[in-house]
């Protein structure tokens, strides 16, 4: 991605993140992402990631393609790391953003 960092939504992502994975504490497999991540969080909460990161440089990816945590879903340790993994690869390009506003149209309204 060519997108730039937004440090706010990096920051915020990062804590969401890291409160999600506090709730799951007592699951062996989330302990086991939170201590993957745990340097990746800091730094995104300190400020220090200015450049976006490829998506395989972001470790933990593969416990979700494998379903991992498809049941810790309130709150969402899918969702919580996806937010994370977007941010940090600069976040949603300004055509994404239209795609994902035009499918929310069309599911509100009806249309999808």
């Amino acid at each position: 991605m060519t997108q730039s960092i937004d440090q706010v939504r990096l920051r915020a992502s990062a804590e969401h993140l890291e409160r999600v994975l506090g709730h799951y504490a007592e699951y062996p497999q989330v302990q086991g992402l939170r201590d993957t991540l745990a340097p990746l969080i800091a730094n995104a909460k300190a400020g220090r990631i200015r450049e976006p990161l490829e998506l395989r440089e972001i470790p933990g990816g593969w416990h979700l393609a494998e379903g991992t945590f498809r049941d810790l879903r309130d709150p969402s340790v899918e969702g919580a790391y996806g937010d994370f993994a977007t941010e940090l690869q600069g976040g949603w390009s300004d055509r994404a953003k239209a795609i994902l506003e035009k499918m929310a149209r069309m599911r509100r309204d009806g249309d999808a």
